[in-house]
Protein backbone atom coordinates (compact mmCIF):
# COMPACT_ATOMS: atom_id res chain seq x y z
CA UNK A 1 0.00 0.00 0.00
CA UNK A 2 1.26 3.56 -0.80
CA UNK A 3 2.45 5.81 2.15
CA UNK A 4 0.81 8.59 -0.14
CA UNK A 5 -2.62 7.49 1.20
CA UNK A 6 -2.20 5.81 4.58
CA UNK A 7 -4.35 8.54 6.83
CA UNK A 8 -2.41 10.39 9.50
CA UNK A 9 -4.74 9.91 12.65
CA UNK A 10 -5.47 6.67 15.54
CA UNK A 11 -9.18 7.24 14.20
CA UNK A 12 -8.71 7.50 10.27
CA UNK A 13 -6.66 4.69 10.44
CA UNK A 14 -9.24 2.47 12.65
CA UNK A 15 -11.52 3.60 9.52
CA UNK A 16 -8.64 2.69 6.87
CA UNK A 17 -8.71 -0.50 8.01
CA UNK A 18 -11.71 -1.77 8.41
CA UNK A 19 -12.04 -0.27 4.67
CA UNK A 20 -9.08 -2.08 3.43
CA UNK A 21 -10.46 -5.52 5.34
CA UNK A 22 -13.63 -5.47 3.30
CA UNK A 23 -12.03 -4.54 0.02
CA UNK A 24 -9.67 -7.33 0.21
CA UNK A 25 -12.60 -9.25 1.13
CA UNK A 26 -14.78 -8.10 -1.84
CA UNK A 27 -11.59 -7.24 -4.34
CA UNK A 28 -9.46 -10.47 -3.62
CA UNK A 29 -6.20 -10.90 -4.49
CA UNK A 30 -5.38 -7.69 -6.41
CA UNK A 31 -8.04 -5.70 -4.50
CA UNK A 32 -5.58 -2.83 -4.07
CA UNK A 33 -4.87 -2.44 -8.35
CA UNK A 34 -7.28 0.24 -8.63
CA UNK A 35 -6.95 1.37 -5.40
CA UNK A 36 -3.06 1.64 -6.32
CA UNK A 37 -3.46 3.72 -9.78
CA UNK A 38 -5.98 5.96 -8.14
CA UNK A 39 -3.53 6.95 -5.68
CA UNK A 40 -1.24 8.04 -8.65
CA UNK A 41 -3.27 10.53 -9.35
CA UNK A 42 -5.92 11.70 -6.12
CA UNK A 43 -4.21 10.13 -3.25
CA UNK A 44 -6.83 12.05 -0.92
CA UNK A 45 -9.38 10.88 -2.78
CA UNK A 46 -8.08 7.41 -2.76
CA UNK A 47 -7.73 7.20 0.97
CA UNK A 48 -11.22 8.95 1.02
CA UNK A 49 -12.59 6.01 -0.68
CA UNK A 50 -11.16 3.49 1.59
CA UNK A 51 -12.05 5.58 4.95
CA UNK A 52 -15.71 6.44 3.65
CA UNK A 53 -16.86 4.51 1.54
CA UNK A 54 -15.67 1.50 2.88
CA UNK A 55 -14.79 1.55 6.31
CA UNK A 56 -17.80 4.11 7.40
CA UNK A 57 -20.83 2.81 5.07
CA UNK A 58 -19.99 -0.67 4.22
CA UNK A 59 -18.51 -1.86 6.87
CA UNK A 60 -20.40 0.07 9.13
CA UNK A 61 -23.83 -1.18 7.75
CA UNK A 62 -26.27 -2.77 9.46
CA UNK A 63 -26.86 -4.43 5.78
CA UNK A 64 -24.47 -7.15 5.30
CA UNK A 65 -22.16 -6.70 2.37
CA UNK A 66 -23.68 -10.10 0.55
CA UNK A 67 -26.91 -8.80 0.48
CA UNK A 68 -25.67 -5.20 -0.46
CA UNK A 69 -24.05 -6.27 -3.51
CA UNK A 70 -26.42 -9.00 -4.64
CA UNK A 71 -28.90 -5.93 -4.76
CA UNK A 72 -26.94 -3.90 -6.56
CA UNK A 73 -25.75 -6.80 -9.00
CA UNK A 74 -29.76 -7.21 -9.48
CA UNK A 75 -30.39 -3.57 -9.86
CA UNK A 76 -27.97 -2.76 -12.61
CA UNK A 77 -28.44 -6.33 -14.74
CA UNK A 78 -32.31 -5.98 -14.81
CA UNK A 79 -31.92 -1.64 -15.86
CA UNK A 80 -33.28 -0.70 -19.31
CA UNK A 81 -33.55 1.86 -21.46
CA UNK A 82 -36.92 4.27 -21.23
CA UNK A 83 -37.17 3.29 -24.72
CA UNK A 84 -36.36 -0.27 -24.93
CA UNK A 85 -39.26 -2.66 -25.59
CA UNK A 86 -37.27 -5.93 -24.49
Amino acid sequence: MSDAIMPQTPAANDRFNRGIALLQLIGGRNYDQPLQQLADIAPELARYMVEFCYGDVLAGSTISVSIFFRKSCNSSTSWRPRNSKA
